[in-house]
């Protein structure tokens, strides 16, 4: 039985989380928290997409700073906004 190559096993890992993270996003429009016309997929590829960059080109490590203001400007984009806005 042949290995899977480096790469196949980083995207099997990276679609595992991908695929957990946009049901997360989609419970959040469900339950009223995000926009129903956010981009979802968008959203999770910036997200993963960002933590990967950072461990492929800088010190290996993804800092949780980095990650959490990541976040917040992702969050703020996907949003609903409140009353009388």
């Amino acid at each position: 039985m042949r290995q899977p190559s480096r790469g196949g096993r980083y995207r099997h890992h990276t679609r595992a989380q991908y695929e957990t993270l946009v049901n997360c996003l989609r419970a959040g429009v469900t339950g009223g928290e995000f926009r129903a016309d956010a981009d979802l997929e968008a959203v999770a590829d910036a997200l993963i997409g960002s933590v990967l960059y950072q461990l492929l080109t800088r010190t290996g490590d993804a800092s949780p700073g980095r990650a959490e203001g990541l976040l917040h400007v992702l969050l703020a984009g996907l949003r609903r906004p409140g009353p009388g806005a």
